[in-house]
This record gives structure tokens, sequence and C-alpha cells, in this order.
């Protein structure tokens, strides 16, 4: 067990997630509260599933990944995947998904997953979007992130291809009308 020093730069300054425990993250060896602050603040990706120690913020004890510290029990998020290693206490509907692998923000019950899209994606569009065989690996045509592992949710138009949907706001608000990769009328 090691008790971490000098955790207050890291602790406290996540965007994404209010939780109790930093990631030690293996291609680095850095501290971080979660994958998206790292990946914005280094050169490299974190792979989430290769974390192995987390860092409780409130002993500062290393530990392998559990829901609660082992040494104060402290829990590091009301939510707590140890899949992902995904903790939070503001609820967002979090549930995860084996099929996709991963988490997902807006309650369960508004999602379906698409064997032949590879994703989850919203009961709405369930009888009228078009499958793509494993569209959920695509990259969003307007910002270039994965649509598969986005905390953003994602729009299917009639085309088929995915685009997020903060994505397809935006390009809406310009009077795009049109998939971006196909060029089709939404």
């Amino acid at each position: 067990m090691q008790v971490r020093e000098g955790m207050e730069s890291a602790v406290g300054n996540c965007e994404h997630y209010v939780r109790r425990c930093l990631l030690n993250t293996p291609c680095c060896g850095k501290m971080y509260p979660c994958r998206l602050c790292h990946d914005r603040n280094e050169d490299h990706e974190v792979n989430r599933f290769e974390v192995e120690i987390l860092v409780c913020t409130q002993c500062r004890k290393d530990q392998p990944v559990s829901s609660h510290c082992k040494y104060c029990g402290i829990l590091f998020g009301l939510y707590s995947c140890t899949k992902c290693r995904v903790f939070d206490d503001n609820d967002h509907g979090q549930f995860h998904c084996e099929e996709c692998g991963l988490c997902r923000k807006g309650g369960r019950e508004n999602f379906f997953h698409c064997k032949q899209c590879g994703i989850c994606l919203t009961k709405s569009i369930k009888d009228s979007h078009k499958c793509r065989e494993e569209s959920g690996k695509d990259k969003c045509p307007v910002c270039f992130d994965s649509i598969h592992t986005a905390t953003e949710p994602s729009l299917a138009p009639k085309c088929g291809h995915l685009i997020h949907m903060k994505c397809h706001r935006l390009i809406m608000e310009f009077g795009h009308r049109r998939c971006p990769y196909c060029n089709q009328d939404y």
C-alpha cells in the first residue's frame, strides 16, 4: 500500500465526474480523475481497461480497482462500474451495456443495443434507423471523435451514418441539412 502525497493538482479538477478516486494511468504513470481528463492533457489516450490501481482522494492510498476504498470505506461514486473505471455522484441514468462493453448515459430504459450497428441507440429510432454493419465504430464526421466511446449520444440519419447529437445541432445551426458522409438529405 502506498500513501500518495501532492495529489492536490489532480483532485477536484474534473469537469466530467464527481468522484472520490483518481486513476493511476499505466501508460504514463500519472494520476487523473478520469480518462477524459487524461486524454485532454496528454499526447496519447489511456486505455481505461488497463487501469489497475485507484488512489482514494480521502485517505490517499493506492489500491486495486473497486467500488469503494478498502482502507477508509468511502464510496468512490454513487454510480460505480469497475469494468469501465467509471465512478460518479451525478445521476445521468448511467448503465453498463455488456454488448457495447461500455457505460452509457441516459437511462437503460431509453436505449436499445442494435447488434448490427454495434452500439446503443435511442429507442425513439428503433424501428426507423437504417442499420449499417458496425457503424458504431465510425468517427463522427464533424468532430472526428469516436461514436462508440463518446459520452455524447448519437443520431442516426436516414442514410445510417452516425453523428453526435451535439455535432448535428451545430451543423443544423449553419444550415447544413445533409449527411457530412454521403451528402444525403436528413
